[in-house]
């Protein structure tokens, strides 16, 4: 099975999330758990980098609550990847993970069952854990101390302030090309 996602797509990952026993993860960016709601074993690696802690494109909250559960996690910086494994069926998509992300960006991702995709994707996301930076008490620690400052607008809500909207009708753009006059000497 291969499906494509757009306005339902974290809603599949929610659905897929609440039946899974292990939950694999290497997302960019994160700011909340849900609706993965990793446990005990479960794997996430993310951009931890200092970058993405003070611009609060990673929240340093969420990773020491994802910690206190026993989730393994990871620091890869400059991470750009958002392929999620819940047991035997992987999603790659836009998504990272964030209330923006859930509720007012428009993602988009592939949701397969493919056993060889699948696979890869695990091996994937393993790959990127033995060659990140394994997150323990100290480097949260570390990164709970540094001053975020946000550098998008969002409302009470946590959402951004302009969220994306697709046009409600169709853009046509007519362009002509013509080729230059040739002179012949």
């Amino acid at each position: 099975m291969i499906q494509f996602h757009t306005t339902n797509l974290w809603q599949r990952i929610e659905k897929g999330s609440k039946k899974a026993k292990a939950k694999r993860a290497a997302i960019a960016y994160v700011t909340t758990d849900l609706p993965l709601a990793f446990q005990h074993d479960d794997t996430l690696v993310a951009d931890c980098s200092d970058a993405a802690i003070a611009s609060g494109e990673t929240s340093a909250k969420v990773l020491a609550q994802l910690y206190k559960r026993g989730v393994l996690l990871f620091s890869y910086g400059h991470l750009h990847a958002k392929v999620v494994v819940l047991d035997g069926t992987a999603f790659i998509s836009s998504a990272n993970l964030s209330e923006s992300s859930q509720s007012t960006l428009l993602e988009a991702g592939l949701e397969t069952d493919n056993p060889t995709a699948v696979a890869q994707a695990i091996t994937f996301i393993e790959s990127l854990a033995e060659q990140s930076k394994p997150i323990d008490e100290k480097f949260l620690a570390r990164i709970a101390k540094i001053p975020v400052k946000r550098n998008w607008q969002v409302n009470r809500n946590g959402q951004a302030r302009n969220p994306l909207r697709l046009p409600r009708e169709s853009t046509t753009w007519l362009v002509g090309v013509r080729h230059p006059k040739r002179t012949h000497t």
